[in-house]
C-alpha cells in the first residue's frame, strides 16, 4: 500500500510539472529565471557546506562545489561525496536536498521547452487546454496576431489555434507562442481535415468552436470554412456549437455558410469584407449623428452633407454606408465623391449601382484633391459639409491630403470631421493630443460583438411578436439576409441615442404609437430601413409584379388552405413593397390587408424598431453601444 501511494504520488507531481511547463513562455522564462536562482543558491549553500567538512583545502573545496552544482541542472548528483557531513545525516536536511536537485532538473526542462518552442508546447498546451472552447484563426499575419492577442488577453479559457503555411507560422511563431495560442502549419490543419479535428478533439458535444477565417486571400477563407463544415458535420458537431467570422467581399456567401432547416451550417455566420469593416468602424467611431444637431421631436435641424476623397474598394464601401448612416427624418443627404480617376477605378459600381444613385444624392467629380477646384469646392460648400473622408487606397497620398486639408479648415474656423479610411484602420488627427490615431477594424470589440447580436436578435423578435417563439428561436431560422437588416438596425442606435441626447427627449418604450417623438424616429427608421435595402441591390415592387405575387398567393391559398408566398418581398430579384415614403405605408398596409385579410401594419413595424432601442437606451447597457462612437475633430 505504501508503494502505490507513492508510485501515485510520484505520478501526480510528474504530471503537474509536466503539464506547467505549458504555461505562456513569456510568464515561463521569468519563473524559469527565479527558479535557476533559487535551485543555485541552494546548490552552492549545500555543496559549500558538504565540501567543506569533507575537503580541508578552500580552493579544491571551491572548484568541486561549483562542479557539483553545474551538474544539478543535468540531472547529476554528488551526495556520495558530501554525505558524512551532519546536515545529511538528518531527514530534512536530505528532503531540502533533494528538493534543490528537483528545482534544478526542471529550470533545465522548462528552458529547454522554450528553447525548442512549438513542437513540445503546442503538445502540453493541447493537453492543458483540455475541452475549453476553441477560437480556430486561419491566416497569419499581422492583423490577425494582434486579434489573437487581444481575444487571449479577453479570454483565458479560449484554446487559440492559428492555422496557415509554415513559413508564416515560424516568423509569427514567437508573438504567437507569447500569448499561449499554438500554430497549425502541418497539411491536415490547412485543409480542416479529419486527422486536424481528431487531435483537439473537435466534436460532438458541448465544446464550442469560433472559427475567423482571416486569410488575405477571400477565397481562401471562403474554401477553408466550407472544409471546415464538411469535417465538422462528419464529426458530429451541432451548428449550435460552431459561429464563423469570414473575410470576403461576398456578404451573401453566408446564406450557404449558415445553418437552415434543411441546410447543415454555422449557427452564427458574419461576412465582412476588409472596406467594409472599416467603414463600419468609422461609422462607429464617427457617426454622422454627432455631426448634426435635433430638435424637441427627434428631426435633424440640418442636412447631412458629406465629401469622399477617392472612390477605390473601400471608399464605395464607406459611400454605402454613409447612405445607410445618413438617413434622418427633417435632414437631406447629399454626398460629393471626388476622383480624378473615377472612369478607371469605378466602372462596375456606376453600371451595377444606377439604381441606387438614382434614388440618392450622389455627386461625382473628377478632381485631384490637391487641387485649386477642390478648394473653390470647399469654399462653396464648408458652410453645409458636415463629413470628409479620404480613402484613395495609398497611404501617403491619404495623410497628405488630410494634413493640406486640416489646414485648410483650421484657417477657416470649420469643425468637420476628416477621417481616412483605408483596409488597414480607421486613422484622425486628435486635436487634444495633436497627433494621428488610427483604430484597427480587426479587434475583439468589432468581430465579437455579441451585444450587437444580442440587439440584432430583439430587432428580429420585434418582426416575429406573436408566434410564441422566443427570441433565440427565431433567430435560429432568420436567413443571413434578414440577420444582415437586424444587424444594421442595431448598428444604428448609437444615432438614435445621439439624437435623443442632443434634443433632450425624455421617451420610453411604452409610449403611444401616434406619439409625435415616436412617429418621427419611426419615420427615420423606415429612412434607415430602406436604405440598407437599397444599398443592398432592391428596387421598388412594381404593381404589375405585385398584384402577380397577390394572384399567386390567393391561387395557394385556396388549393392548400394557406400560403407561405409574402406578397410584398421578392428575394430572389430583390423588390420590396414597401420601399416607398412613410406616407404611402397606410395604404400598402390596406391594400395587403384587403387579399390576405390580416394588417401587416408596415409603419409599426419601424416604430417597433423604435421600441426595442428605447428599451436599451433605458437599460444599464446604454454604455456599451455609446463607447466607441467617437468624437468631432
Amino acid at each position: 500500500m505504501y508503494a502505490l501511494r507513492v508510485i501515485l504520488y510520484t505520478s501526480v507531481v510528474f504530471l503537474a510539472m509536466m503539464i506547467n511547463l505549458a504555461v505562456r513562455p513569456k510568464t515561463g522564462a521569468k519563473r524559469t529565471g527565479v527558479i535557476i536562482g533559487i535551485a543555485a543558491v541552494m546548490g552552492f549553500i549545500f555543496y559549500g557546506y558538504g565540501y567543506a567538512h569533507t575537503i580541508p583545502d578552500v580552493p579544491m573545496a571551491v572548484l568541486r562545489a561549483t562542479m557539483s552544482v553545474w551538474f544539478m541542472f543535468v540531472g547529476r548528483n554528488d551526495l556520495s561525496a558530501v554525505s558524512s557531513a551532519p546536515l545529511f545525516q538528518t531527514k530534512a536536511g536530505l528532503f531540502l536536498f533533494w528538493m534543490t536537485h528537483l528545482l534544478a532538473i526542471y529550470a533545465f526542462a522548462s528552458a529547454t521547452f522554450i528553447t525548442i518552442g512549438s513542437g513540445a508546447v503546442r503538445f502540453l498546451r493541447t493537453l492543458r487546454g483540455g475541452f475549453r472552447p476553441i477560437a480556430l484563426i486561419y491566416g497569419i499575419g499581422d492583423a490577425s496576431v494582434a486579434f489573437a492577442r487581444e481575444l487571449a488577453e479577453k479570454n483565458k479559457k479560449l484554446v487559440i489555434l492559428m492555422v496557415d503555411d509554415e513559413s508564416l507560422a515560424d516568423s509569427f511563431g514567437s508573438d504567437i507562442r507569447q500569448f499561449g495560442g499554438i500554430t497549425c502549419c502541418e497539411l491536415s490543419a490547412r485543409q480542416a481535415e479529419r486527422s486536424f479535428f481528431n487531435s483537439f478533439h473537435i466534436g460532438r458535444g458541448s465544446r464550442h468552436y469560433d472559427l475567423y477565417a482571416l486569410h488575405e486571400s477571400a477565397f481562401e477563407n471562403i474554401r477553408y470554412a466550407q472544409s471546415f463544415l464538411n469535417t465538422a458535420k462528419e464529426r458530429g458537431v451541432t451548428p449550435d456549437q460552431m459561429r464563423l467570422v469570414l473575410a470576403a467581399d461576398e456578404a451573401m456567401i453566408g446564406d450557404r455558410l449558415l445553418a437552415g432547416e434543411d441546410q447543415y451550417g454555422f449557427g452564427e455566420v458574419f461576412v465582412f469584407s476588409a472596406g467594409d469593416m472599416a467603414a463600419r468602424l468609422m461609422l462607429r467611431s464617427f457617426p454622422p449623428a454627432k455631426t448634426l444637431a435635433f430638435d424637441e421631436q427627434g428631426r435633424a435641424r440640418q442636412n447631412f452633407e458629406a465629401l469622399l476623397i477617392g472612390f477605390g474598394q473601400t471608399a464605395q464601401s464607406v459611400l454605402r454606408q454613409l447612405i445607410m448612416q445618413g438617413q434622418f427624418e427633417g435632414s437631406k443627404m447629399h454626398i460629393t465623391v471626388c476622383d480624378r480617376n473615377l472612369s478607371e477605378v469605378a466602372g462596375n459600381f456606376l453600371h451595377r449601382e444606377k439604381a441606387l444613385l438614382e434614388e440618392y444624392d450622389i455627386e461625382f467629380i473628377t478632381h485631384d484633391a490637391r487641387s485649386d477646384a477642390l478648394y473653390d469646392y470647399l469654399e462653396e460648400h464648408s458652410g453645409n459639409l458636415r463629413y470628409i473622408v479620404i480613402s484613395t487606397g495609398d497611404r501617403r497620398q491619404n495623410q497628405e491630403i488630410a494634413l493640406d486639408l486640416l489646414q485648410y479648415l483650421s484657417g477657416t474656423g470649420c469643425e468637420i470631421p476628416v477621417i481616412v479610411c483605408s483596409n488597414s484602420g480607421v486613422s484622425y488627427a486628435d486635436t487634444q493630443s495633436m497627433q494621428w490615431k488610427t483604430l484597427c477594424p480587426v479587434t475583439v470589440d468589432i468581430l465579437c460583438n455579441d451585444k450587437l447580436d444580442e440587439m440584432a436578435m430583439e430587432v428580429n423578435q420585434a418582426y416575429c411578436d406573436g408566434n410564441g417563439k422566443d427570441a433565440k428561436e427565431n433567430w435560429k431560422t432568420c436567413g443571413y439576409f434578414s440577420r444582415m437588416s437586424c444587424r444594421a438596425a442595431a448598428d444604428f442606435l448609437p444615432a438614435y441615442l445621439e439624437a435623443l441626447a442632443d434634443s433632450g427627449i425624455s421617451v420610453d418604450s411604452t409610449m403611444p404609437d401616434d406619439d409625435s417623438v415616436i412617429q418621427t424616429l419611426g419615420q427615420t427608421e423606415h429612412r434607415r430601413w430602406c436604405a440598407f435595402h437599397r444599398v443592398m441591390g432592391y428596387r421598388v415592387m412594381p404593381e404589375k409584379i405585385y398584384e402577380s405575387r397577390a394572384a399567386e398567393y390567393l391561387k395557394e391559398k385556396s388549393e392548400k388552405g394557406r400560403s407561405g408566398i409574402r406578397i410584398g418581398r421578392d428575394a430572389a430579384k430583390r423588390l420590396h413593397a414597401c420601399l416607398i415614403p412613410w406616407d404611402g405605408l397606410d395604404a400598402l398596409s390596406a391594400k395587403e390587408a384587403g387579399i390576405t385579410g390580416k394588417d401587416p401594419e408596415y409603419k409599426k413595424m419601424d416604430i417597433n424598431n423604435i421600441r426595442v432601442i428605447m428599451r436599451r437606451g433605458e437599460s444599464q447597457e446604454k454604455e456599451q453601444f455609446v463607447k466607441g462612437s467617437g468624437t468631432a475633430l
